[in-house]
């Protein structure tokens, strides 16, 4: 998956308490003129305590995630460093006073469970899907396939239980059935199948009339 660009690199989740890097703060951003952006940008990816950057939709450019080790940090990241920046016009700061959930695990639908060669440690593998299963009906069973294409790519394919098919209901007890040849059949109501059967047949005769001939020429039977 990392040739294919899914996954990106490895990372080792820190504990921020455990490192004295308790101080999370979201920085909005205004810029002078768009110019002004790569030249911001190239600013933001030189600093440690920016863990995120985001161009954003409204009123702000941007919107910085920072983490500090002490809010005298913080103030002199925002006061020198931010507003200091090319291009800085306004900045807003706003600090996280605690953090309910915090990931950086995608909200994808599947994630495959696979066992290791080490006892409890499994690795799970992030599968996306797509609209034609989503809309096929019937439950998902707990079951996935791999397959190994001969091109060296590996899919991973779910099986759904499908429902079973309404019952046939019938809209009539019977039907009468009438045999022809400019149509195959003609029902009591009216109904005409096989409209262009005798125009078939005679055009299937022709050929086999054809072929018959010239096997006789030859003397094959």
């Amino acid at each position: 998956m990392e040739d294919r660009g899914i996954i990106k690199g490895y990372t080792a989740v820190v504990e921020p308490a455990a490192v004295r890097c308790e101080v999370l703060a979201f920085i909005y951003v205004v810029l002078q003129h768009p110019d002004d952006r790569l030249h911001f940008l190239h600013r933001v990816q030189e600093l440690p305590e920016v863990l995120e950057c985001h161009h954003i939709a409204g009123e702000e450019d941007y919107l910085l995630k920072v983490r500090c080790t002490r809010i005298r940090d913080l103030e002199e990241l925002v006061s020198e460093v931010i507003k200091g920046a090319p291009g800085v016009v306004k900045t807003k700061t706003t600090i996280a006073l605690s953090t309910a959930k915090e990931t950086s695990v995608l909200p994808l639908p599947f994630w495959v469970r696979l066992s290791t060669l080490d006892k409890g440690k499994p690795v799970y593998i992030p599968v996306q899907s797509n609209e034609y299963f989503e809309d096929i009906p019937g439950q998902l069973k707990n079951f996935c396939q791999f397959n190994l294409t001969k091109e060296g790519k590996m899919t991973v394919s779910f099986i759904k239980d499908k429902t079973k098919s309404k019952e046939y209901k019938p809209l009539t007890p019977k039907t009468a059935l009438d045999l022809g040849l400019k149509s195959i059949f003609t029902t009591d109501r009216g109904d005409l199948f096989g409209r262009k059967f005798y125009e078939t047949l005679l055009k299937y005769d022709g050929i086999i009339t054809e072929l018959a001939r010239n096997r006789q020429k030859q003397g094959l039977k």
